[in-house]
């Protein structure tokens, strides 16, 4: 075990500062598999609602891969990794005062595709 901690003693902190914000990161990603339930008990959408709006954060997620891929070429890595973080962080923090289906539609959309800008290629 001593080895294994050894390992990672000469890692910069920059590293350090990436694997934390990659653990905050995931741990936002956590909300989305409970949102269904709450989704179903709280605000009373049916099962095709919430199907619906399960099929928007996919397709946010596959949307902000690619958009990220493009960007990468231009923007730096760090700078999309902190803007994905603070606009997914933002975002997910308002959904909770969404209530329309729609909008949540839209805002799980967006909410998807930033948090998945923070892998860069």
């Amino acid at each position: 075990m001593k080895n294994y901690f050894n390992a990672f003693k000469g890692l910069p902190n920059e590293a350090w500062v990436f694997a934390l914000m990659t653990v905050i990161n995931r741990i936002w990603a956590m909300v989305i598999p409970l949102l269904s339930k709450c989704l179903y008990e709280d605000l009373l959408f049916s099962y095709a609602q919430i199907g619906t709006i399960m099929l928007f954060f996919g397709l946010g997620s596959f949307s902000g891969t690619l958009i990220v891929a493009k960007l990468s070429k231009y923007i730096s890595s760090y700078k999309l990794m902190v803007i994905s973080m603070l606009s997914s962080g933002t975002l997910l923090f308002l959904l909770q005062y969404v209530k329309l289906f729609y909008l949540f539609c839209i805002a799980v959309f967006f909410y998807s595709l930033f948090a998945d800008m923070f892998r860069p290629v």
